[in-house]
């Protein structure tokens, strides 16, 4: 999964954001698998959910890649959204490292190498495809926090609670977005005009 996967599972289906903003919910991830399901590779172990990670992303898998949605999905999706969220609203880099390294402990992720067409890839797989949205979004941040820690984040904006990944090269980004932080400005403009 990559981050912005990442970021819109939270935004669309974590608890936090929708009680600010009760925009409709995105689309559920299908199957366990990650925002964007893939078919899966023709070798792959039906008992377990796989992803390959040739390019440090990695695109999630599963048995259940073309199934519909159910409301199951949906719990599924609200209940990692939520956990995701509390990483990145844990006030320092030891909090959202021992979060994310219970997400793995608890989903049992499991590194491969892969031989496809002559090539060896990476890959990962879990014991149980429910648990692979979780992997999927745990190893994701495993590999962010390894380089940039900090560069995680709740809006700032007190009518919002989204998350973003800061990829601003100064590294001081506060909002999620533009609107958020336009409506934080005219907010403040407007209590100094008053003052």
């Amino acid at each position: 999964m990559d981050l912005a996967a990442l970021v819109a599972l939270v935004n669309d289906w974590g608890t936090v954001p929708r009680e600010f903003d009760p925009r409709p919910m995105g689309p559920a991830p299908i199957g366990g698998a990650a925002s964007v399901a893939t078919p899966s590779p023709p070798n792959t172990d039906r008992s377990a959910a796989s992803t390959n990670t040739s390019d440090g992303a990695g695109t999630s898998t599963s048995d259940g890649a073309g199934a519909g949605t159910s409301d199951g999905d949906g719990e599924e999706a609200t209940a990692v959204a939520d956990r995701l969220h509390a990483v990145f609203a844990a006030g320092d880099t030891a909090d959202r490292a021992a979060a994310v390294n219970a997400m793995l402990t608890e989903t049992a992720v499991r590194p491969e190498l892969v031989l496809e067409e002559g090539s060896v890839t990476g890959a990962w797989r879990v014991p149980h495809a429910k648990d692979a949205l979780l992997a999927s979004a745990a190893l994701a941040l495993r590999e962010h926090l390894l380089t940039r820690p900090d560069r995680l984040g709740v809006c700032a904006d007190r009518q919002c609670a989204d998350i973003y990944v800061d990829a601003s090269p100064a590294g001081h980004r506060r909002f999620c977005s533009v609107t958020c932080q336009n409506r934080t400005r005219v907010a403040a403009f407007r209590e100094r005009r008053r003052s």
